[in-house]
């Protein structure tokens, strides 16, 4: 082909947007005359030209550019006159199924690829945050995804960020966002949220999406859980922590259900690592150990141990389930040898 004619192929191209060869072949063989015998020709004809298959994305027809302008020049306003005491978050809601996801891979040709498949019935209910400075998380397994677990949500935030005078959390405007619920929370003294709404229709807007992403490439891409409590470990603890350089907070809820007015202690033991205190738990995989430590509270202050009324949590039952939250911290230490740590804590309820 003259270059003329490949100039015009190219254009013919960007215009039509072909999904096959065989339409590329036929067009040049109607409008110039000439025929390619083989595929692979017509491919490397299309590689030189620079041209390559591609999957287009698609696109709410709602977008609205001058909001989502506006909305990123607010951003970086923000960012660049945030102050020490400040932190930014972002938030959103995932609802992953207890099924594999399966993608390509490289295997040999002649064997065949195969994956167990689960039942697909069973999903998780997330609501989580990520810091994109330090690449902190807060994920909460909730039972529906409504305006308390939103409020459950920034509770945490608030608690894993105890010295920052405001938080600021990025988030869509799905209803339970704007509930009035919520908005009373806020509205409560002492908080320290402030809410940014990212514009609707969206999600490239809100960096926790490349999260959710990254979650279903290493958790659901080809693998098999053989149980949904294998899955759920598996998803609520993405992303795994690399090196131990700075502490890593987590928590957790215990649900307590007592007669009404009965008085009662919650303790934690010590877990089952060699060695472990309720004031240094230890994560162990094989020989080699991670240091942790639970707290009642969010600043990482007071240790919740075994010993009824002296490190335990007292209440008194009123007839329903009642929430107690488990403050973890991973201080800064050597890091081990890469490995799944683990541990178990029993909770001990004395009335």
């Amino acid at each position: 082909m003259t270059a003329e004619q490949q100039d015009k192929l190219t254009d013919w191209i960007g215009e039509t947007l072909p999904r096959t060869t065989r339409e590329v072949g036929v067009w040049i063989e109607r409008e110039f005359a000439i025929e390619y015998e083989s595929r692979s020709g017509l491919i490397a004809l299309l590689h030189r030209l620079g041209m390559e298959h591609r999957k287009p994305k698609a696109i709410s027809r709602k977008l609205d550019r001058a909001k989502q302008e506006a909305f990123i020049r607010l951003y970086e306003a923000l960012m660049n006159r945030l102050s020490a005491d400040e932190a930014v978050i972002f938030a959103d809601a995932v609802h992953p199924t207890h099924a594999v996801r399966p993608v390509g891979c490289r295997a040999p040709r002649e064997v065949p690829v195969a994956i167990e498949q689960s039942s697909g019935r069973d999903r998780l209910n997330i609501h989580g945050a990520i810091d994109l400075e330090t690449g902190q998380t807060v994920m909460k397994d909730v039972l529906v995804v409504d305006a308390m677990s939103t409020i459950m949500l920034l509770m945490a935030i608030e608690a894993i960020y105890p010295g920052m005078r405001l938080i600021h959390v990025f988030l869509d405007n799905a209803r339970y966002h704007h509930a009035k619920l919520v908005q009373a929370w806020r509205a409560e003294p002492g908080r320290r949220i402030k809410l940014h709404f990212i514009p609707t229709y969206c999600p490239h807007l809100n960096p926790i999406e490349r999260l959710w992403r990254l979650m279903h490439k290493y958790i659901t891409h080809n693998t098999c859980y053989a149980s949904f409590r294998d899955f759920s470990t598996a998803t609520l603890t993405f992303p795994q922590q690399g090196v131990l350089t700075a502490d890593v907070p987590a928590q957790a809820d215990i649900f307590v259900q007592c007669t009404n007015t009965t008085p009662f202690n919650i303790g934690l033991n010590a877990g089952t690592g060699t060695g472990a205190t309720v004031a240094v738990r230890k994560l162990t995989s094989g020989g080699a150990t991670v240091n942790y430590s639970l707290y009642t509270d969010g600043g990482h202050t007071t240790v919740w141990g075994n010993t009824v009324s002296t490190d335990t949590v007292a209440d008194t039952g009123d007839g329903t389930s009642k929430k107690y939250t488990v403050f973890g911290l991973v201080p800064t230490q050597t890091t081990p040898a890469p490995g799944t740590y683990t541990d178990t804590v029993t909770v001990t309820v004395t009335y």
